[in-house]
């Protein structure tokens, strides 16, 4: 059986959001498991360059970008598992394969997958996120929160769905700066 993965990417307003957008969609294009699909989502305008090998689709929103730009993206997918990539992060290359792996091992219909991530501090925390479609539906989607990560997954757990975490080796690269969401918070969003 094989998944199929959407790589979901929400493209701010802010700069170092588009510095490092060829890093991150690169990231995706060179898995060695193959995403059917990669949406970007802005509010402004965005050309992509095509790629043979995968489906990217930008979605233009048409109101103030915020955390509902990620909940759009989803729900654009065609696919059941999601997976959300930051325009300033990118996929170690075994990403999507190491996540396929673990999601046949694991067998259950929906759940919510953490992954390690690796900070350029060379810190490593347990941050990444791939999660079911039915599941993000059920628990109504991600909330305009410094804590994001941690609001959904207490949503799920509340719930009743379960966790899975992926161990013990990263394969997300998550970039710190000072133009981080989590240093700022989404009080610049509404």
């Amino acid at each position: 059986m094989s998944i199929k993965f959407s790589v979901v990417t929400a493209v701010g307003p802010q700069p170092h959001n588009k510095r490092w957008l060829d890093e991150c969609m690169e990231s995706v294009e060179k898995q060695t498991y193959q995403a059917h699909e990669h949406i970007l989502v802005t509010e402004q305008p965005l050309v992509v360059p095509p790629t043979e090998t995968l489906q990217r689709r930008v979605v233009t929103l048409s109101w103030p970008y915020g955390i509902s730009a990620l909940n759009v993206g989803i729900h654009f997918s065609e696919c059941d598992w999601i997976v959300n990539l930051d325009s300033d992060d990118y996929l170690f290359p075994n990403a999507l394969e190491m996540m396929n792996t673990r999601i046949l091992e694991i067998g259950l219909p929906e759940f919510y997958l953490r992954f390690v991530v690796i900070e350029n501090n060379g810190t490593l925390i347990a941050g990444g996120r791939c999660v079911h479609k039915n599941l993000w539906k059920a628990v109504g989607g991600y909330i305009n929160s410094a804590t994001l990560d941690q609001d959904f997954h207490t949503k799920i757990t509340n719930a009743g769905y379960q966790t899975q975490d992926l161990y013990p080796d990263p394969i997300y690269f998550h970039r710190q700066h000072d133009d981080n969401y989590s240093r700022w918070g989404p009080s610049k969003w509404k």
